[in-house]
C-alpha cells in the first residue's frame, strides 16, 4: 500500500495520471490499476476524473494532506541514501609486500589519492602473507596463485625476476657461460627465490637453479640490489 499512496501523491502532484506515469516510468494502464486498487483498499473514492478533468474528492484531498509530506521526506532521505553509498568516500585498508608498493606500485597511490580525495588510504606493508580475512582488510595484493579460492582474485599484472650482476664483479670474476660455471660465482637472493626458472636460448633447454651458499639472503629487493651493486 506504501507504494500505491506514494504514485497517488505523484498522481496529485502532476495533476494527471498519464503524466504520473511519466513521470515513474510505468505504463499508464499499470498507474490506473494501481489507483483503483489503493481506493478500494481504503474504500473510498480518492479521484474523480473525466476526459477533461481531474478532481480530488474530499477523502483524496485529506489523504494527499497527510501523505504528501511523508511521501516527500522519504523519497528525499532514500536519495540521499543511495547518493552516500554509492561515493568515493572512506577508509580502504590495503595488505601488500612491501618491494611492490613501494617500488612498481608507487605511482599508482599517488594518482588514486589525487583522482579520489575523499577516500582514506591504510597500508599494512610487510612480507608475512597474514591471514586475509582475519585482518579485516579490503584489498590484499599478492604474488602468485593464492590458495584459497574463496577469494575473489583478479590478476593487475605481471613482475618478472632476472638474474643480474655488477659490472664489476663480472669484470673481476668472469661472465659465466655454462650452469656449471654458475656454481662457482657468488649469490646475494631475495628470501622468496631460492630456486631460479632459468632457460637457454640457444639449445631450447630449461632448468632450477640453486645457488649454493648464498652470501646474502634478505626479504627486502632493494636492499638486494644494492648489495649487488
Amino acid at each position: 500500500m506504501l507504494d500505491d499512496i506514494a504514485l497517488f501523491v505523484h498522481i496529485v502532484k502532476t495533476g494527471s495520471l498519464r503524466k504520473a506515469a511519466e513521470l515513474q516510468a510505468l505504463p499508464a494502464a499499470t498507474v490506473t490499476r494501481r489507483l483503483q486498487k489503493l481506493e478500494h483498499q481504503l474504500k473510498c473514492k480518492l479521484i474523480t476524473r473525466s476526459a477533461r478533468q481531474f478532481n480530488l474528492t474530499p477523502e483524496g484531498k485529506k489523504l494527499f494532506e497527510e501523505c504528501s509530506y511523508l511521501v516527500e521526506s522519504l523519497e528525499d532521505r532514500t536519495n540521499l541514501f543511495e547518493t552516500s553509498i554509492n561515493e568515493m568516500s572512506g577508509k580502504i585498508k590495503i595488505l601488500a609486500p612491501t618491494n611492490l608498493a613501494i617500488g612498481p606500485l608507487a605511482a599508482a597511490w599517488s594518482t588514486f589519492m589525487s583522482t579520489y580525495e575523499d577516500i582514506e588510504l591504510e597500508f599494512v606493508l610487510g612480507f608475512k602473507t597474514e591471514e586475509f580475512l582475519a585482518t579485516q582488510a579490503d584489498f590484499a595484493i599478492r604474488i602468485g596463485p593464492q590458495k584459497n579460492s574463496d577469494l575473489s582474485q583478479v590478476r593487475i599484472g605481471t613482475s618478472k625476476t632476472i638474474l643480474v650482476s655488477s659490472q664489476k664483479y663480472i669484470d673481476s670474476s668472469g661472465l659465466p657461460r655454462t650452469l656449471d660455471d654458475l656454481y662457482s660465482h657468488r649469490f646475494v637472493l631475495a628470501l622468496s627465490l631460492h630456486n631460479w626458472p632459468l632457460h637457454n636460448k640457444q639449445d631450447n633447454t630449461s632448468f632450477n637453479f640453486c645457488p649454493p651458499n648464498p652470501r646474502a639472503v634478505a626479504n627486502d629487493l632493494r636492499l638486494i640490489r644494492q648489495l649487488t651493486i
